[in-house]
């Protein structure tokens, strides 16, 4: 995937711009008509943190446990808690995954935007 970036990543600047466009690439890979926006946001943030390939083996592990694909919170965070587990890796197209790193950093993201709404309201 080519982003377009030039320059020295380690410049913060390159940097911001770098992981701003990586997370847009990201969200529209997750354009469905089966998620609505924050849906979207919350998966291209998993994926963000652990890797597109791994939030999709969360997502067709998520029926097989009795939760929904198309939901972040409670349903595809914890199909990737799974993915810690050896039989679930071994399954998943793109193996092993510290589950417990997306799902915590799905939701530090999210209590964060919403502390940060309520102290603009």
């Amino acid at each position: 995937m080519d982003l377009g970036i030039t320059g020295d990543l380690s410049d913060p600047e390159t940097g911001i711009e770098a992981g701003t466009r990586y997370l847009r690439w990201l969200v529209d890979r997750f354009k469905s008509d089966d998620l609505g926006q924050g849906e979207q946001l919350r998966f291209a943030l998993g994926a963000y943190n652990a890797g597109r390939g791994h939030v999709l083996d969360a997502r067709r592990i998520a029926p097989s446990i009795g939760r929904d694909p198309n939901q972040w919170f409670g349903h595809v965070e914890e199909a990737m808690l799974l993915l810690k587990k050896p039989e679930y890796a071994a399954m998943a197209r793109f193996g092993y995954c510290r589950g417990d790193q997306p799902r915590d950093y799905v939701r530090d993201i999210t209590d964060r935007y919403l502390s940060y709404t309520q102290i603009v309201d």
